[in-house]
C-alpha cells in the first residue's frame, strides 16, 4: 500500500502547486514547508540528547485548540520534554502566533519548543525530518494521518498515537489507505462512545479507548487566563444580547427570516452579528439587508470610536468573539445551516442558552448538548424566532441551562491527563 501511496502523492502535490498560481492561502502553505528540516536543526541543535522529544501533529486552528490543554499538562508533568508542534494550515500557524502573543500579555509561558509546517508527506522528507528529530513518540490530532510519516514512525519503532479522534456514524471506509493509517496506530483516544464503535466496526483490532476532548479544557482555561475586562462591556451591563456567532451566509438567511419574530418578543434585546469570514463585500451586503428588515446595524469598528448602550451591531473584525459570549444572554452558533457546526463549547463556559441549525454531527460536543436538552437544534425561521425569544425572556429558562451548563463542564475535566497517561504508558 505503501507503494501506491508514494505513486500517488506527488500528483497530489502538482495539484496542489498548480492551484496555489491562484490561491495565496495554498501557495504560502507549500513555499514555508520548503527548509523544514534545517529550521528544526538549528533549533534542536542545543537540545540534550537524553532530552525526551515528543511530535504532535494537527491540522488547523480548530485542532490546536484541542492540543494546547494536553501540552500544557505535559509540561507540568515533564518539564524536561521537548515538545514540537507541526500543523497543515496557514490557519494554524495563526492560530499559534495568537495564542503566543496571548500568553505574553498574560505572563503565561508557551509550551511548545518548535512550531512549524509539516513535512511533505515524501518519503525523504519525512526521513530527513525525523532523523533531525529522533521523536520518542507521534501524536496526531483529531484525523490528521499522513501514511508516509506512520508508515516511518512504524519503520522506527516510534510509537504513534492518535488522540482527541472523532468519526461520525457514517465514516464506514474500508479504503487502503484509510486501514493502512489507522493500523499503524498504537492507540486512540476517542472523544466519544460513538467514536469508539464506528472505528471497532471499522477494524475490531484497533486499540481505542474513550478518553474525551481536550478542548473542553482549553475554552475553560481561556476564560480564566484571557477574558478582559474591556471598556465596552460597560455598553451591555444589565442588559439582554444575542449573537449570531460566526455566521455563513446560509446562517445569516435563516437568522435574517427570524428576526422580526425575535424583536417583537424581546424588542429591549440588543443583536450582535459576527460572520465567520467578515469580508467588507459581506459585512455590507448584511448590514443593508438588516437595515432593510428594520433592524438597523453599525460596524463594530465604528461604534468602539463612539459606543452607546443600544445600538445593534455586526462585527466587522477578528478575535473578539470569546469576549463577546461574556456579556451574551443567547447565542445562534454558525456553520449549522451550511454543513458543520463551529465551536458550542466556548459560548457553553459563560452559561450563554445555545441554539444551533441541523448540522451538528460533525461536533460530539454538540450532538452531546443536544441530548442532554443544554443545545437547542432548530430547522426553520420560525422555530430559531420561538427559541431566541424564550431564552432571551425567560430567567429561569437560563437559570436552568446555565446550570446545567456547569455539570456538563465539570463531568468533563481531567481529559488532559487521562490523554498524557496514555502516551508516556506506552
Amino acid at each position: 500500500m505503501i507503494w501506491l501511496y508514494r505513486l500517488i502523492y506527488p500528483f497530489f502535490i502538482a495539484c496542489l502547486w498548480l492551484v496555489s498560481l491562484f490561491s495565496k492561502k495554498i501557495r504560502q502553505g507549500l513555499v514555508k514547508r520548503i527548509g523544514l528540516a534545517q529550521r528544526l536543526a538549528l533549533t534542536a541543535g542545543s537540545w540534550r540528547s537524553e532530552e525526551r522529544k515528543l511530535w504532535f501533529h494537527f491540522s488547523s486552528a480548530g485542532e490546536f485548540e484541542q492540543v494546547l490543554p494536553v501540552i500544557d499538562t505535559l509540561q507540568q508533568t515533564d518539564a524536561k520534554c521537548r515538545i514540537v508542534l507541526t500543523y497543515f494550515s496557514p490557519s494554524a500557524e495563526r492560530a499559534i502566533h495568537s495564542e503566543a502573543k496571548r500568553r505574553t500579555l498574560a505572563q503565561l509561558s508557551c509550551p511548545w519548543d518548535f512550531a512549524d509546517y509539516s513535512p511533505f508527506d515524501f518519503h525523504w522528507s519525512v526521513s530527513k525530518f525525523l532523523n533531525v528529530l529522533n521523536p520518542s513518540c507521534f501524536v496526531a490530532v483529531h484525523r490528521e494521518l499522513w501514511p508516509e510519516v506512520l508508515f516511518q514512525c512504524g519503520l522506527r519503532k516510534i510509537p504513534c498515537f492518535l488522540i482527541g479522534a472523532f468519526f461520525p456514524s457514517s465514516f464506514k471506509s474500508r479504503s487502503g489507505l484509510t486501514d493502512f493509517c489507522l493500523k499503524h496506530l498504537d492507540k486512540i483516544a476517542a472523544v466519544d462512545e460513538n467514536t469508539r464503535t464506528t472505528l471497532l466496526g471499522v477494524n475490531p483490532a484497533l486499540s481505542v479507548e474513550v478518553l474525551g476532548d481536550p478542548r473542553i479544557e482549553r475554552v475553560l482555561f481561556r476564560k480564566h487566563h484571557f477574558s478582559k475586562s474591556s471598556d465596552w462591556k460597560t455598553n451591555f451591563k444589565n442588559q439582554q444580547v444575542f449573537i449570531g456567532a460566526s455566521l455563513w451566509d446560509e446562517d445569516f438567511e435563516v437568522l435574517l427570516r427570524a428576526l422580526p419574530g425575535i424583536r417583537t418578543k424581546a424588542p429591549h434585546a440588543r443583536i450582535v452579528i459576527v460572520p465567520h469570514e467578515p469580508i467588507k463585500t459581506r459585512v455590507n451586503a448584511w448590514q443593508e439587508a438588516l437595515k432593510n428588515e428594520g433592524c438597523p446595524v453599525r460596524t463594530w469598528d465604528e461604534w468602539n470610536r463612539s459606543p452607546d448602550s443600544s445600538s445593534h451591531l455586526i462585527v466587522d473584525t477578528v478575535g473578539i468573539l470569546a469576549e463577546l459570549y461574556s456579556i451574551s444572554t443567547c447565542v445562534f452558533v454558525g456553520g449549522s445551516f451550511k454543513k458543520r457546526v463551529h465551536n458550542v463549547l466556548e459560548p457553553l463556559v459563560y452559561s450563554c442558552g445555545i441554539v444551533t441549525g441541523p448540522f451538528i454531527h460533525n461536533s460530539s460536543e454538540a450532538s452531546e448538548l443536544a441530548e442532554r436538552h443544554i443545545l437547542r437544534v432548530v430547522h426553520t425561521p420560525a422555530e430559531l424566532s420561538q427559541v431566541i425569544g424564550e431564552l432571551l425572556t425567560s430567567t429561569q429558562k437560563q437559570a436552568e441551562l446555565a446550570e446545567k451548563a456547569k455539570i456538563f463542564l465539570s463531568q468533563k475535566e481531567g481529559v488532559s491527563k487521562s490523554v498524557i497517561s496514555m502516551i508516556l504508558d506506552q
